[in-house]
């Protein structure tokens, strides 16, 4: 009889340290990861510098919060930055877009390279669009071909990074605008791009739909 082997190891980095949160809020996500993964945590800039450091290297990375972003914290992000550039995967995920700036958000992606800027708002709600040209047809097939989410989307974002991007059909609904709630065609909630040898991926959902979850398994090889 055949044996398994060795699940795949994520890290979760909690920048803020927000434990309970995460646990409570994104239980959904997470037993689903557990079912084909095991998580390892990290809380705090300590704890995420040593489980990076620490080898062998994750499969893959999810980051939680935007505390990142922080100029305080640019030594975290200078190590995801290496471990993605020699084939890691690392997403900017969960509490991320609800809690980022977009000054300090543009620099962490300049950081890597990338020219991505927050556009829109995540008040709004709005229908993208799979582009199966960016996720792969192999991914394109488990994932829903609209997804409609209230989140913060991205502009400058290559076609061949943006899986879910807006087009003349998108619409924006939402109770109260930001002031930043115009979402052009092309920007997208959903992004992934090639780093070195690996690759840097973007969640803008807010609200913990479903298809994000999805979309985080894809992201992660699961």
């Amino acid at each position: 009889m055949a044996t398994e082997g060795p699940k795949p190891r994520i890290l979760l980095i909690s920048m803020n340290g927000r434990k309970a949160y995460i646990n409570r809020y994104y239980s959904d996500l997470l037993d689903q990861l557990r079912a084909k993964a095991r998580l390892l945590y990290a809380y705090g800039a300590n704890m995420a510098l040593a489980r990076l450091s620490a080898g062998p290297p994750p499969d893959a990375v999810l980051i939680t919060d935007a505390d990142v972003t922080y100029p305080d914290n640019a030594d975290v992000w200078e190590v995801v930055l290496r471990y993605v550039r020699r084939g890691g995967t690392a997403i900017l995920t969960a509490q991320f877009s609800s809690l980022a700036r977009s000054r300090r958000t543009k620099t962490l992606f300049e950081k890597a390279g990338l020219p991505w800027e927050v556009s829109g708002s995540y008040y709004c709600r709005m229908t993208f669009q799979l582009n199966p040209r960016a996720a792969g047809d192999e991914i394109a097939a488990r994932l829903p071909h609209q997804y409609c989410v209230q989140g913060l989307s991205l502009s400058n974002v290559a076609p061949e990074d943006a899986w879910y991007v807006a087009d003349g059909n998108s619409g924006a609904r939402a109770a109260v605008l930001g002031p930043n709630s115009v979402v052009v065609q092309g920007d997208a909630v959903v992004t992934m791009a090639n780093i070195g040898v690996g690759k840097l991926g973007y969640t803008g959902d807010v609200n913990r739909e479903e298809t994000t979850n999805l979309v985080i398994l894809a992201m992660c090889g699961l």
